[in-house]
């Protein structure tokens, strides 16, 4: 996850532990020791590409949180790449959310309307 994008995860982190959301973190990126070996053992484990960055749990409910950079004046927004894209409609396809978010206020917006109003109904 580039720099930026890592900061943004961690106040979201801090902003879901501060509702007392249930959720964890999916560590799938970053280049990890063993390259190859270490890449193949991980896939017959489980290690699934494109897997949201936070997978968060509320009321019996998956949702995927996606964690992008957001545009500034140097660099456009973080976009998703082909298998993101490829799992994000797997994981609706069986009932799942997911949502790209660039910021704490996205998540605000999206816990506030989407997760609390889907639980009301």
């Amino acid at each position: 996850m580039k720099n930026k994008e890592h900061e943004i995860q961690n106040a979201i982190c801090k902003y879901l532990d501060m509702r007392k959301v249930c959720y964890w973190a999916v560590p799938n990126g970053g280049s990890r020791k063993g390259g190859a070996i270490e890449g193949a053992r991980l896939k017959k484990t489980g290690v699934k590409s494109g897997v949201p960055d936070i997978t968060v749990v509320y009321d019996g409910m998956y949702y995927g949180l996606e964690v992008k950079r957001p545009a500034t004046d140097k660099h456009p927004k973080g976009y998703l790449t082909q298998s993101q894209k490829d799992m994000h409609e797997q994981i609706r396809k069986v009932g799942g959310s997911v949502a790209t978010v660039y910021s704490v206020a996205d998540v605000i917006l999206w816990l506030n309307t989407e997760v609390m109003y889907e639980v009301k109904l």
